[in-house]
């Protein structure tokens, strides 16, 4: 019985975390999407330390929203927000990054095991799903493209966590057709 209270309690942490994102990015006249019931029942069937995993990655993106908005900072610069989200997760960008990026450009933030931990809002412009959707499902289930492709992503992953790039560097992954699967 307190396994199913606590289940239930950081079910409530959930929502109450998506729910202020979603009211932040509200507070600037960005509507992110609700998230659908499967979300929450997705979220409960995790285990105990999954759940509180994705807590912790939700309560950081909560926290880079929560500070920019402190700061007055627009939600929807993309430079500003990044610098916002890498200096959260401790990370360095290359001296150029920034000259390389736009206020238009998706940007996102992938930690060492393929999970996003970060999107700026304007990937919500082109994703139809929700921030639970993105953050309660494993990397992989919401999508689906050609499988060399993901074998290409994978391998250049690989080689940027091993420090083979020390430069900004236009991606070499050849344009390809992303499928929304829910």
């Amino acid at each position: 019985m307190l396994q199913k209270s606590f289940s239930g309690f950081l079910t409530g942490e959930f929502k109450d975390l998506l729910s202020q994102i979603e009211g932040a990015a509200f507070q600037q006249g960005i509507h992110l999407r609700p998230s659908p019931e499967t979300v929450f029942l997705r979220f409960q069937k995790h285990t105990k330390a999954a759940q509180l995993k994705i807590l912790g990655s939700l309560l950081n993106y909560y926290e880079i929203f929560a500070q920019a908005l402190k700061d007055k900072a627009q939600l929807r610069d993309g430079k500003t927000m990044l610098w916002y989200a890498l200096k959260r997760f401790g990370l360095r960008p290359t001296s150029e990054v920034f000259d390389v990026i736009s206020d238009e450009d998706i940007i996102e933030i992938y930690n060492a095991d393929g999970i996003q931990i970060y999107r700026n809002l304007n990937f919500y412009e082109i994703s139809s799903y929700s921030l639970g959707e993105l953050v309660a499902f494993e990397w992989s289930e919401p999508y689906q493209r050609e499988d060399q492709v993901s074998v290409e992503i994978m391998k250049l992953a690989g080689d940027i966590l091993t420090g083979k790039y020390s430069k900004t560097f236009q991606s070499p992954i050849p344009r390809h057709k992303l499928i929304e699967k829910f």
